[in-house]
């Protein structure tokens, strides 16, 4: 793969390490892809944490293959930036919807089996994906959620991880007290999650990071007859402040009890809340960013980007 290879339309979505999201059109599969760029330059102003970012999220893509996480269709690099080929995912993310106002419940659960799928997925493979939130969660083609951001993800053996990472909203009590955590965190999360999408806010908020932490920490979700009965119980079993106690066997719970989990793997569930715009809207629908590419002088190479250009280079297309 290479960059002509492509027709770029649009810049749809920045991240933390200047990365771009653009809608591009590849010519020789004749399909719609979404591009991850990443500028080197800034891979190697940041050195280690940007570049083990995007090392990261390539070795998880490449090794987690589900129905509800993103698909890689392959990657490259030309001498100014790096590029992560993925699947196109028209529906946008779960800010996008939530901006509207909460979800139905039949809504909200629908999104919550496909999350609870994946999850249950990296919680047999042991990764943790540390970063779920509406902004990581995008809507397929044919209406089904999967998480798009392994950037944070780690393999884990039991509570052995102390980075600090997430959003204040949505990280675990664990993870603020450094007390070590593992793949209860994502639980966590997806309780948050659930909650937000049927109440239109997170259970945990406040006016500073130190602020929010402090009510992760000391109390509880203040009650909405929106997430009553037993959504009401999943959250609460997910909000465990206990990583030991917290439900992580997402799919027995009672909320879940009518999901048909075979015909859910086979995008074949019934009550798709959402229909994507037509492929052939696809370049225009988006909310495209104003932005200009400009050349850029092919950077210096530290030995964490050295390592990372060897990894792409290792399976490029």
């Amino acid at each position: 793969m290479r960059l002509a290879d492509f027709e770029i339309k649009a810049t749809i979505g920045t991240g933390g390490f200047g990365e771009r999201v653009k809608v591009a059109y590849d010519r020789m599969e004749g399909e719609w892809r979404a591009l991850k760029v990443f500028d080197k330059s800034v891979l190697v102003a940041n050195d280690v944490l940007a570049s083990s970012y995007v090392a990261a999220e390539l070795a998880m893509l490449r090794r987690i293959k589900h129905p509800f996480v993103v698909e890689l269709v392959g990657q490259f690099h030309d001498a100014a930036h790096v590029y992560l080929v993925l699947e196109l995912l028209p529906g946008g993310d779960l800010r996008r919807l939530l901006a509207r106002g909460p979800l139905a419940a039949i809504d909200a659960r629908f999104y919550a089996t496909q999350l609870a799928s994946a999850l249950e997925h990296l919680r047999d493979e042991s990764v943790v994906c540390r970063n779920v939130r509406p902004e990581t969660v995008c809507i397929d083609t044919h209406g089904y959620a999967k998480l798009v951001d392994f950037g944070f993800a780690k393999k884990v053996v039991k509570r052995t991880l102390r980075t600090m990472c997430g959003v204040p909203e949505y990280v675990a009590p664990e993870i603020i007290e450094n007390r070590g955590y593992g793949i209860e965190v994502d639980a966590w999360a997806l309780g948050v999650l659930i909650f937000e999408m049927l109440v239109g806010y997170p259970p945990f908020c406040g006016t500073s990071p130190l602020d929010v932490y402090k009510r992760v920490l000391k109390t509880d979700p203040r009650p909405s007859a929106r997430c009553a009965g037993e959504a009401r119980d999943l959250v609460a079993s997910l909000l465990v402040r206990d990583p030991a106690k917290r439900l992580v066997h997402l799919r027995s719970h009672p909320w879940f009890a009518t999901v048909h989990w075979v015909a859910l793997l086979a995008r074949e569930a019934p009550g798709v809340p959402f229909a994507p715009p037509r492929a052939s809207s696809w370049p225009y629908h988006f909310d495209a960013l104003d932005e200009e590419d400009a050349e850029t002088e092919e950077p210096p190479v530290s030995a964490k980007l050295d390592s990372l250009i060897a990894a792409l280079e290792d399976e490029e297309c």
